[in-house]
């Protein structure tokens, strides 16, 4: 094979992988697996920095994984780059509403959408209007949007609900009918309808159709919240309970409704508990004699009970610490100590009060209940369990023990054991601590839906609540709605600052959010308060390592293993740590303890490969590879991933089997029959490639993927003509596939069929001005031939696009291509090329020679060097040297560089002179 050649299948390699990336994101996204799509898309896009389509996707996993800013920079990167705006209108519409851009949006404006993406822009714009309380122009929006498509039930329903907002209950009813008109059993519509009629307090209307919204959709949280909200909002608990003995009677195993139920019959016994501790306070001060209150111990408990009663931890503290210093053995005054070490966030000093005395704990139900759940709190569960068991023989009827069992087996990572247990409680829906419980479970077992659905009514309950507020924020950050999570935070944190929960979660979403130093701040102040928390720990691990301090998170992950040797986010982030430092064998070590801890993960052995291969231990990573194959046989991704791993260490015909094992899963999915036929082609199987693809192309002859592996076949077989009409074909069948122009570009720039592509970007331009990276290849095409007036004004129009990647390559040819005709246009555009922070070998030499040709030959000497420094190879930049050096009468440097310049097997534009220059000197 030609270098040429070779060069041309090393870079579809490249392409192939940010394809297959891409493919895999794809499928990940389609799963709702956004997490696993974020990372598929990161090592497509640092493949192929310009892939439309990664960039797009990449766009909506941000908005959902919570990066609003991260998904909006991407998604007006690619349109800047050429994106068709229908695509991304709904994304970039919705970060822009989420991040309260509602100016931006109204002032933004989009061409070309398709129908549908413009009506769907014009009611992101009226909302926006809604937002900025413009209610008039909101309404006129959403009147335009029904005006292009009347027949819409979603702007029917906007409409109607701003109408009730704006107490416009008349025209609200209007749109109401016509929605119901199109379609009668349409829930929203319903419910918005019930809404109607609770604003106007005609509660028993507005019941009337919330039950039918309800019947409709019995899952949508929204309704089941408006048909209580209009009970409550009355003060009517009888008839909620009415309402919900008919819901569960209709639909006897509906949790939220037994939710719902269970609250309304526990409100009253909540207000008793209340009553009762109060009871309990007052007994236990009045009951101090005349003698006792004459005593400093009494009065120091009398204190520090009142300051407890009245919320004043703090100072309730200080009078425990001092009341125990004269009467140390006071259990009660020890307990309470704890409770309000607890109530400070510090329950590593509530623990250590406690647990000196746990032999007198343990007599009394309440205490050992408190001191087992200190004992859960610091990460010593095992003293948990011994505590439970004890607890359970004494009382086996007690659904506070019952509860202590069920959150010992949570502790340990037994879930699905724990929520069997709680589901087999005779109190799972009737007592509200269980209920909470069980949504804890159901959201770490990733049942994120249903542990929504159960906060949902827990706030109903007590809309005030913190730690459901809390629980809804956690619960929103794991199922990707970052914007709502930090609304019920914010809510949180304003009725106590101080929350520790809270704010823990808001440091998590901080940091997810990429806004690192912000996070940190917050965590460093939970670690000062639970300094040993594994959790804190291992937060503060991540957003140091995401704000560049590896050193500070090394450490941290060290701490995190030295109480939980098996923790896997500690050691796969410490191996990741490890992998950047340099440090392969250390990394081995943490995936090894990873892979000890789950044997049948098969992303952590096939991390420890890839590091085998990179220290060039080969027969390891075979080794290992063959028990990696054992675990994803069945599973067609894995095999995938197994392949790829396969041909990085040289087992060619392994890697083609795996991809053929994951075919035989899979036979007619395309992805895989592209993998195979990339395989084949990577290891010169060209036969094999070309019979596959061929074959492939019978049933999908408009597939673009497989008319570019078509092309990399013939290119490879050195069948070059054939190869321009694969690519050919490839970008009429998507006229913005990029990698098919560039594929183009480079048989076009080395002769073949160079008219016919000049042709067809010709035209192609005339057609989409537009699309920028097709006129940057043709700029490039125009500027290799020589043809600089032609090149020139392509590049011109391209650097007066706002935000286009590489533009100071542009203004670089820009610089080049006046040099030798306008010194002055020349500096400006390589002045504006140095302003974009570009730190480019090519550049600098551009800059030099020009300081060079101005006679600055000092000046231009000191940037050539640095030029060199970067990029010893380039003969262009040793010419320029070499006239420089001839210039200063270094005549023997300036021969010397000369000399390598022409020595080089590269073609240079100025080879002629160089040739002459040598002659002279």
């Amino acid at each position: 094979m030609s270098l040429a050649a070779f060069l041309l299948v090393s870079s579809q390699v490249i392409a192939q992988t940010s394809s297959e990336f891409y493919e895999k994101a794809l499928a990940s996204f389609e799963d709702k697996d956004f997490e696993t799509a974020y990372i598929h898309l990161k090592n497509s896009l640092q493949q192929n920095e310009d892939s439309l389509p990664a960039k797009i996707l990449m766009g909506k996993v941000l908005l959902i994984s919570g990066y609003m800013y991260e998904s909006e920079e991407v998604l007006e990167e690619a349109l800047a780059m050429g994106a068709d705006p229908s695509l991304i209108v709904d994304t970039l519409g919705k970060v822009w509403l989420y991040t309260k851009q509602n100016e931006k949006i109204i002032d933004s404006q989009f061409n070309n959408l398709t129908p549908k993406s413009r009506n769907d822009w014009q009611i992101i714009v009226a909302t926006a209007h809604l937002n900025l309380k413009n209610i008039d122009a909101a309404r006129k929006g959403y009147e335009l949007a029904l005006k292009n498509d009347p027949a819409n039930i979603r702007t029917l329903n906007a409409l109607a609900s701003l109408e009730i907002r704006d107490e416009q209950f008349d025209k609200a009813l209007s749109y109401i009918e016509l929605s119901l008109a199109l379609e009668p059993t349409n829930a929203q519509t319903l419910r918005i309808k019930g809404d109607l009629y609770l604003f106007q307090k005609d509660m028993p209307e507005a019941i009337t159709y919330y039950k039918q919204s309800y019947a409709l959709d019995v899952d949508d949280p929204i309704i089941k919240r408006s048909l209580v909200s209009a009970y409550l909002q009355n003060q009517d608990i009888d008839s909620a309970k009415q309402l919900l003995d008919e819901i569960l009677q209709q639909t006897p195993g509906d949790p939220t409704g037994m939710l719902l139920k269970a609250w309304l019959l526990a409100k009253n016994q909540l207000s008793d508990d209340a009553a009762k501790e109060l009871e309990k306070l007052s007994s236990q001060l009045a009951g101090l004699s005349e003698e006792s209150l004459q005593d400093d111990p009494s009065l120091f408990y009398v204190s520090a009970l009142s300051a407890f009663a009245l919320q004043n931890y703090l100072q309730a503290k200080t009078f425990f610490i001092q009341y125990l210093n004269f009467v140390p053995d006071n259990i009660e005054a020890i307990a309470l100590l704890a409770q309000t070490h607890l109530k400070l966030n510090d329950p590593k000093l509530a623990l250590e009060v406690m647990q000196r005395h746990e032999s007198k704990l343990m007599e009394k139900l309440d205490n050992a209940l408190l001191l087992a759940e200190l004992y859960l709190a610091n990460d010593k569960a095992f003293k948990a369990v011994e505590i439970s068991g004890k607890l359970k023989r004494q009382y086996p009827e007690n659904p506070n023990v019952e509860l202590l069992e069920i959150k010992t087996l949570k502790s340990r990572g037994k879930l699905e054991d724990a929520l069997t247990r709680l589901d087999q409680s005779e109190y799972a829906q009737t007592n509200l601590r269980f209920v909470i419980l069980r949504s804890e479970l159901l959201m770490d077992m990733g049942r994120l839906n249903e542990a929504d659905e159960i906060a949902d009514k827990l706030l109903q309950a007590v809309p005030e609540n913190i730690d459901f507020l809390n629980l809804k924020a956690g619960i929103q950050i794991r199922l990707g709605n970052p914007a709502v999570a930090e609304q019920y935070l914010d809510q949180a944190l304003a009725i106590n600052p101080e929350h520790f929960s809270a704010q823990f979660n808001k440091a998590n979403l901080l940091s997810s959010r990429g806004e690192h130093q912000t996070a940190l701040q917050i965590v460093e102040k939970l670690n000062t308060i639970q300094p040993d928390n594994v959790r804190i720990l291992t937060l503060l691990a991540r957003c140091q390592f995401n704000a560049n301090m590896s050193d500070e998170a090394e450490k941290n992950l060290e701490r995190v293993l030295q109480k939980d040797i098996n923790n896997l986010t500690a050691l796969e982030l410490l191996a990741t740590i490890y992998t950047q430092q340099g440090e392969l064998e250390k990394a081995i070590r943490q995936l090894n303890v990873a892979i000890k801890t789950e044997p049948d993960m098969a992303v952590y052995q096939m991390r420890r490969v890839e590091l085998y291969i990179a220290l060039k231990q080969i027969d390891r990573a075979a080794r290992e590879i063959k028990k990696i194959h054992y675990l994803v046989k069945d599973d067609a991704v894995g095999l995938v991933e197994l392949s790829k791993l396969q041909f990085k260490a040289g087992l060619f015909d392994d890697a083609k089997q795996s991809i053929a094992d994951a075919s035989a899963i899979h036979p007619d999915n395309l992805f895989l029959a592209t993998e195979y036929i990339r395989l084949h082609l990577a290891s010169n199987d060209l036969n094999k490639a070309n019979d596959m693809v061929s074959k492939w192309l019978q049933t999908h002859p408009n597939d673009s993927r497989l008319l570019i592996l078509a092309g990399d076949v013939n290119v490879a077989s050195d069948n070059l003509d054939a190869a321009f009409e694969h690519y050919l074909l490839a970008l009429e069948v998507n006229n913005l596939n990029r990698t098919a122009m560039f594929k183009l570009y480079q048989l076009a720039s080395r002769g073949i069929n160079s008219d016919k592509f000049e042709h067809f970007t010709t035209e192609f331009l005339q057609q989409n001005p537009e699309a920028h990276f097709h006129r940057s290849m043709f700029a490039d095409f125009l500027l290799n031939q020589n043809r600089f007036e032609e090149a020139s004004k392509h590049y011109e129009k391209l650097v007066k696009i706002q935000d286009l990647p590489n533009k100071a390559y542009m203004f670089n040819n820009l610089a080049n291509i006046y040099v030798n005709k306008d010194l002055t246009k020349a500096n400006q555009y390589i002045e504006e090329a140095l302003a974009l922070g570009a730190e480019n070998a090519a550049i600098y030499d551009t800059q030099g020679w020009i300081k060079t040709l101005q006679g600055k030959h000092e000046e231009g000497l000191t940037i050539l060097r640095k030029s060199f420094a970067m990029n010893s190879n380039s003969p262009s930049n040793q010419y320029h040297l070499a006239f420089t050096l001839q210039k200063l009468g270094r005549t023997g440097e300036a021969k010397a560089s000369l000399q390598r310049a022409l020595s080089s097997d590269q073609d240079f534009i100025e080879k002629k002179q160089a040739k002459a220059l040598l002659e002279k000197l």
